[in-house]
């Protein structure tokens, strides 16, 4: 949760903590933590064995085949951050240099990128997640939380058939078993901010894994991910946090999800196609003529070759893109050679509000295909730099150069 703290200008009606809801954040992780604890709770995750891996759905984020190459040699660089392991080769049993580091570690966020590198990657990864099951199989606070479980499983589980065919049969029984368990832990976690990272994890499970345990992960998956795309997608096709990056995230997921269904044999309902087509629209909106997305509300300035591939699915059908976005609160200025985006809206509270950022009337500016003026582009990759969120890091309107809000450091 992203809470604000009351401000200095006793004229200005700033935002007050929402502490009731902090400490019911807290409670809520507080029971949790006793109840995952708990000896023998590994037990009540046990059940029937996945019989393999019929699917391997297609994710088309680009993957880095040059950070691939780089993990081989025992060098991860993740969230701006570098760490080497060329003696050990075990990055599970050492610090990370920074918690934005440690997640996307625990994330697998880096098995795209390894898996650019053939067999050998495909090898390494395996050895790499049997080295974490040896430390982190049983429930830890951060590694099976909701910000990093669903993630993990969605990188997993996208490559196990791949990875599973470089292993022994012994080790692929155990990447599959351990899926079933982290999948049957992430059903049980609160249905919060990551609800929609939380119902794709569940879908794209079921669609790799085989028999009742796959089909009972898809069905329950497509049940939540319905009742979190309401939440999470406005009508105008603007991600609820009103972050374009995180707009393009969910994007790419869905795409994934509609790849997972159609290798089952599976077509996708309607509403699903529904919400590609209203993110499409919302990304082609905050995008600049030059392709990259502009760095509004907790979205760095992505370059176009990590937007394109998201939109190359409805180039042929797309409509007319947008010039304001009613609900996101955005709007599109277009000139003979001058294209102005300009955020017009409050930073967002409550579960979509942790990658808020205090720029009122924050705006880009591109002449032709090159970019003039640009927002600093933080976003939770950046942990370590909270200062950017301030009026005084953005092109923004301020008042008596002080902030209107400031935000509250740590997580509730």
């Amino acid at each position: 949760m992203q809470a604000f703290e009351h401000n200095a200008l006793p004229e200005l009606n700033a935002a007050k903590t929402p502490w009731g809801h902090v400490v019911l954040a807290w409670l809520r992780r507080q029971a949790g933590a006793e109840l995952f604890g708990m000896p023998g709770y590994s037990l009540t995750l046990k059940g029937a064995v996945p019989e393999g891996f019929v699917a391997a759905p297609r994710d088309m984020r680009p993957a880095s085949a040059h950070l691939g190459k780089a993990i081989l040699q025992g060098r991860f660089t993740l969230a701006g951050a570098r760490m080497s392991v060329q003696g050990s080769g075990d990055p599970w049993n050492r610090p990370s240099p920074t918690r934005a580091f440690a997640v996307e570690l625990h994330r697998f966020e880096w098995l795209p990128a390894l898996m650019s590198q053939g067999d050998e990657g495909a090898r390494e990864g395996m050895r790499l997640f049997l080295l974490w099951i040896k430390t982190f199989s049983r429930w830890t606070p951060f590694s099976w939380s909701e910000e990093v479980l669903p993630r993990r499983l969605i990188n997993l589980a996208i490559f196990a058939r791949r990875i599973s065919g470089q292993a022994t049969p012994g080790d692929a029984i155990d990447l599959a078993q351990s899926l079933a368990i982290q999948g049957r832990h992430l059903k049980r976690l609160h249905d919060g901010a990551w609800a929609a990272d939380k119902a794709v994890a569940l879908v794209v499970l079921g669609c790799v894994l085989s028999g009742r345990v796959g089909d009972g992960f898809r069905i329950a998956g497509m049940k939540l991910l319905q009742r979190a795309l309401k939440k999470a997608v406005l009508s105008d096709g603007s991600h609820a946090s009103r972050s374009p990056q995180r707009g393009l995230e969910l994007l790419y997921d869905l795409l994934l999800i509609e790849d997972g269904l159609s290798q089952r044999g599976l077509a996708g309902p309607g509403w699903l196609d529904s919400h590609i087509e209203s993110l499409s629209r919302f990304i082609r909106a905050l995008s600049h003529p030059d392709g990259s997305l502009c760095a509004f509300q907790g979205a760095e300035s992505l370059l176009p070759d990590l937007v394109l591939p998201a939109l190359v699915h409805d180039e042929k059908n797309a409509g007319a893109t947008p010039v304001q976005l009613d609900q996101g609160r955005y709007h599109r200025l277009l000139g003979r050679s001058l294209s102005v985006y300009v955020d017009a809206g409050e930073a967002r509270t409550g579960p979509f509000g942790h990658t808020a950022v205090d720029h009122p009337m924050a705006f880009e500016v591109s002449g032709g295909r090159d970019k003039l003026i640009v927002s600093p582009g933080w976003s939770p990759r950046q942990g370590e730099h909270q200062a950017f969120r301030l009026v005084a890091a953005g092109n923004t309107v301020s008042i008596a150069d002080a902030t209107l809000l400031t935000p509250v450091t740590g997580r509730f």
